[in-house]
This record gives structure tokens, sequence and C-alpha cells, in this order.
């Protein structure tokens, strides 16, 4: 793309970026975009950036250096269907934060367990979710309730970000701080590297 062409192309981006705190600039070696905030890049609107800048040989993405968010990682505890029904009564669709919250408040015989939150579902669609670990098990009360809705979660695979013991999960209900995973930030920091990463670069003249 031609550098006019380029230029025309980033007045229309800048001028939404202006409102996001993002700083844009033309360099003699092309186009560079600084997020002031990194979480701004999410923001922003990651998929724009990303295909618009994906296609750009000339433009040098500069991100500030990215807060420490937690990355998931696979849980060893296995999925137990009958502790999730049993703890299930209250549970509503997608409100599996506070599904959970509600029950390790409820039941002392879980005054041992953690509150959970990371990915949860079948790869790559799995989402931002939260359920309970107990002595080896999973109690996920919000997925008892999506296959009761004829969805089908048997593949369904858990990656745990941050642990919670019941202390620490009701003074992050009562404080409402949840999430207690920021999904956002981590989401935008991965996608950053992967624009980064697969960015075509400039070809020599």
């Amino acid at each position: 793309m031609k550098k006019a062409a380029t230029k025309k192309a980033v007045k229309k981006v800048a001028k939404k970026a202006e409102r996001h705190k993002v700083v844009m600039n033309f360099q003699p070696d092309g186009w560079a975009i600084q997020f002031s905030d990194p979480k701004d890049l999410f923001q922003f609107g990651t998929l724009e950036v990303a295909f618009w800048a994906m296609n750009q040989p000339d433009l040098e993405l500069v991100g500030v250096k990215m807060p420490e968010v937690p990355e998931p990682k696979v849980s060893k505890a296995k999925f137990d269907a009958e502790l999730s029904k049993k703890f299930s009564k209250k549970a509503k669709l997608k409100q599996c934060f506070d599904n959970c919250f509600q029950v390790m408040l409820d039941h002392d015989e879980l005054a041992n367990a953690e509150y959970v939150e990371g990915l949860a579902g079948t790869a790559p669609m799995a989402v931002h979710h939260a359920w309970i670990e107990f002595d080896g098990v999973v109690i996920d009360p919000t997925r008892h309730v999506i296959a009761k809705d004829h969805h089908n979660c048997d593949d369904w695979a858990y990656h745990a970000a941050v642990r919670l013991n019941r202390i620490e999960c009701c003074r992050l209900f009562a404080e409402n701080k949840h999430p207690a995973w920021d999904y956002e930030m981590w989401d935008a920091h991965r996608m950053l590297i992967q624009i980064i990463k697969n960015k075509p670069k400039s070809k020599a003249i």
C-alpha cells in the first residue's frame, strides 16, 4: 500500500483512537501505534486493529509493558456431575460468578473449597467461566443448568487462572470486585502478541 493510501486509512482509525488514549504518529519508516494503557487495545477494538494491522507491512505496533495477568493452566480436578447437580438448585444461566459465590456462601461443607475463575468449555470456544474445586473435583452448578438447556458439555475442559478461598471469595463479592480474573486484559495481551508475531515484514527495496 502506498504511503498516501496508508495515511488516508490511518486517519479514519486515528479519529477513533483519540477517544481511547491511543497515540498514533507518522515516522520515517511507517506508522506506529502506542497504547498508553494496554487495556485500550481491547476497548479500541482488538479485531479491528488486528485485521487492519496485518495488512500494513510498514505498521509497527508498539505496546507498553502489559500488567501481570494470570495465565490459565489446565486444572487437574475432575468434573463431578452429581455434586454439580446437587449445588445447582439456585443456579441461573449466564450467572456463573454469582452461582459459585452463592454456593460457597450457603454451604458450610464447602468451607475448604476454592472459588476458581479461568477458561472453560470446548476449544476453541472456551469462555471466561467460574466454578468450584473441592477435594480434587470440579463442582460447576452453571454447567448443569447449561446441560439441562440441551447443550452438550461432555467435552468441557477447565483451565484455572485465579483461585480464592472462601474468605477471599466473600471479600471479592462484598467489595463488588468480581470477576476476579481480568479476562479482557489477558485477551488483549494475547491478541497483541499475535499481531506482532504474525504481522508481515516490510520487503527490502
